[in-house]
């Protein structure tokens, strides 16, 4: 399926990127990022646009098919807020640089809000179209975007941002953890 072939083309280049970060010019990253993020996506769009196959998936007008679409949409939408717009938006409201950890909205309740959105998306997308055929496809996008996060997590962030060892300490991996308290996360020192 073309799609399970673009999500791995997709997360093996944002995987690279990530081992490859500290060796590879700037536009270079940047150009391989927006390569990688736009294959995922079409991979995506891909398997939501394709016919369905008799008796596959749900009906598309019923209650059931309707709740699963409005689940991907919603969930779409999020992972497109926490991954792409929330980090330069924050940084913006709180005037931090490129450079500078950001640990509120929705990264204070986990330090990688955007693999849960993937997660719904995928599983939501692909119940819609017969799960049982594109199961893979959910599932390899899932574990690709496990694997992404985790070298993020333990290998290029914590070189990356500044305070990323203390946020590690104070905020989960991907569990979200409801906190008490004003900001529900660390507090910005600027």
């Amino acid at each position: 399926m073309v799609q399970n072939s673009l999500a791995l083309l997709g997360f093996s280049l944002l995987i690279a990127i990530e081992l490859m970060q500290f060796r590879l010019p700037g536009f270079l990253t940047r150009i391989l990022g927006y390569a990688g993020y736009g294959a995922v996506g079409v991979a995506v769009v891909i398997l939501a646009l394709t016919p369905r196959f008799a008796g596959a998936g749900f009906d598309s007008l019923s209650l059931e098919g309707a709740a699963l679409i409005l689940l991907s949409l919603i969930s779409a939408t999020l992972l497109a807020w926490s991954v792409f717009l929330e980090i330069p938006a924050e940084r913006k409201r709180l005037g931090l640089g490129r450079g500078d950890l950001v640990s509120s909205g929705t990264y204070r309740l986990c330090r990688h809000p955007g693999f849960w959105w993937l997660c719904v998306l995928a599983i939501c997308t692909a119940t819609l179209k017969g799960f049982q055929s594109h199961s893979f496809f959910a599932f390899l996008m899932i574990g690709l975007d496990f694997l992404l996060v985790y070298i993020q997590d333990k290998y290029t962030f914590p070189r990356v941002f500044t305070g990323y060892s203390e946020y590690r300490k104070h905020v989960p991996f991907l569990i979200p953890r409801i906190r008490t308290g004003p900001s529900g996360g660390m507090r910005h020192t600027d």
